[in-house]
């Protein structure tokens, strides 16, 4: 299942479909469905919410986060 999650087009993929946060940080919609599955409640979702946005601020400009966004997530 990871790996055909990393294999996958993420350009084809609806928010149901995804497998692995980083697949999901490939989409448009990585910071709605992350803020999603955090506020979900359930352990594992939200392990994976925080796995995406660990992978979009490692790999995104600084411009595309809301600094007081972050800032609030971080506490």
């Amino acid at each position: 299942m990871y790996f055909a999650g990393i294999i996958a087009d993420s350009m084809t993929m609806t928010e149901s479909d995804f497998v692995v946060a980083v697949t999901l940080a490939e989409t448009e919609f990585a910071q709605v469905v992350a803020d999603k599955w955090i506020a979900s409640g359930e352990e594992f979702r939200m392990s994976a919410g925080w796995g995406c946005y660990c992978w979009l601020l490692g790999n995104c400009p600084d411009t595309e986060f809301s600094a007081s966004k972050i800032a609030s997530m971080l506490d």
